[in-house]
């Protein structure tokens, strides 16, 4: 269960500038059909020779759909395109198509979900390559985001600032919608985060 799905559609047109809406890369594309076939391939590959990004640049890509196996492709891809430094800064919002949980890393899939009634009801499950708990993802009533950054992108290291940075984005655009959000630092068992009238969003 663990990645599949269509490839992305490419687009060679991208802009270069500060913030510009992009697509993906060709070196995201064939990293996608890579961690699809075998995701102990990408070692020693030959067909890295494409621009390479200053770090000031940021790309942000248009809310697409897919299934969770390509959502968590797409995301690997982007991040080890940006660790070579053969893709920009990214910001990517995307939904699921059917409904899906993701799992950590390191988390026994079935310990954290219902794999029988996920199988009944047509839930998607698959293994996120980040770390953290068990999350519901709703095919009608969620937009999630990724920002996939180098090191100097946010202007710091300490990943406390770097959550703060990027959840002042999320409240000033919550705020334009009419919806009041505060911050919660987290503590040593549970990431910082947002939320709303006390629930975590």
């Amino acid at each position: 269960m663990f990645y599949r799905g269509k490839t992305a559609a490419y687009s060679s047109e991208f802009e270069k500038s500060n913030v510009c809406i992009g697509s993906l890369t060709r070196v995201e594309l064939l990293l996608i059909q890579r961690i699809r076939r075998n995701r102990n391939t990408l070692k020693n590959s030959s067909f890295f020779f494409l621009t390479v990004f200053t770090l000031s640049t940021w790309r942000l890509l248009k809310l697409e759909t897919h299934n969770a196996f390509m959502n968590m492709a797409l995301d690997e891809s982007i991040l080890r395109a940006r660790i070579r430094n053969l893709a920009p800064n990214t910001i990517r919002f995307y939904r699921w198509n059917p409904s899906a949980v993701s799992i950590g890393r390191f988390q026994n899939a079935e310990k954290e979900a219902q794999l029988e009634a996920c199988r009944k009801h047509g839930v998607d499950l698959v293994r996120r390559i980040t770390g953290g708990g068990a999350v519901y993802h709703d095919s009608e009533d969620e937009i999630t985001y990724s920002v996939i950054a180098g090191r100097d992108g946010l202007g710091t290291e300490d990943i406390a600032l770097v959550y703060a940075k990027i959840y002042s984005g999320l409240t000033e655009a919550l705020k334009i919608l009419g919806i009041a959000a505060d911050f919660n630092q987290g503590n040593a068992k549970a990431c910082p985060n947002l939320t709303v009238n006390a629930r975590k969003i």
